[in-house]
């Protein structure tokens, strides 16, 4: 409830790479009342980190910081909004934009004519083992059956790590491109 207009607000990214993807739309809305935004990403993400919508600077853990005017972190966002369902920030859609080259180059190898009107769907099915809530949040591939049996859909397999073998076990019948074992970081997930 306090006034941010003209404000530096640091957020800090504290859950796992989905959660910042889910919750950087709260970012365009900070800036969109007037806050500075300086976001501080998890590991790894600092490259794409750039491209969220509402971001001033990105900064590093560790890195010594001139005064802030807030701190938050990005998933207590929400609440400081008082968000409901009907208050979700929509902001620009997309409010994040992958880097255009990879998606020049991604965009050859999905390509799709005209005439295909498939719906698109990409994968992940497992998070990082080493997590120690791994097991409710990681599935096996084959527990997705039911979905990939869905008619009509085209489907890219994004796992990357240990999981991504569960891709070799692919039946005939889906249509599948897995594309995982290629990808280099996140901006290449992003981009295809």
């Amino acid at each position: 409830g306090q006034e941010i207009r003209g404000k530096s607000v640091l957020v800090r990214a504290e859950q796992g790479i989905g959660d910042v993807f889910q919750f950087a739309r709260y970012l365009g809305e900070l800036r969109r009342r007037g806050a500075r935004v300086l976001f501080q990403p998890l590991d790894g993400m600092h490259a794409i980190a750039h491209r969220f919508d509402g971001v001033d600077e990105v900064v590093r853990t560790g890195r010594e910081l001139a005064d802030v005017d807030f701190v938050s972190n990005l998933l207590s966002l929400p609440l400081a909004f008082g968000t409901d369902l009907a208050t979700i920030p929509r902001g620009r859609d997309p409010y994040f934009e992958p880097d255009a080259e990879k998606v020049a180059r991604w965009g050859q190898r999905v390509a799709r004519g005209p005439e295909d009107r498939r719906l698109t769907v990409g994968l992940v099915w497992a998070g990082r083992p080493a997590h120690s809530r791994d097991r409710y949040r990681s599935r096996g591939l084959h527990q997705l059956a039911p979905v990939l049996n869905v008619p009509g859909v085209r489907f890219v397999g994004l796992q990357k790590g240990t999981a991504a073998v569960h891709a070799e076990a692919m039946p005939e019948h889906v249509d599948w491109e897995n594309l995982g074992p290629e990808l280099d970081d996140l901006d290449d997930a992003a981009a295809v």
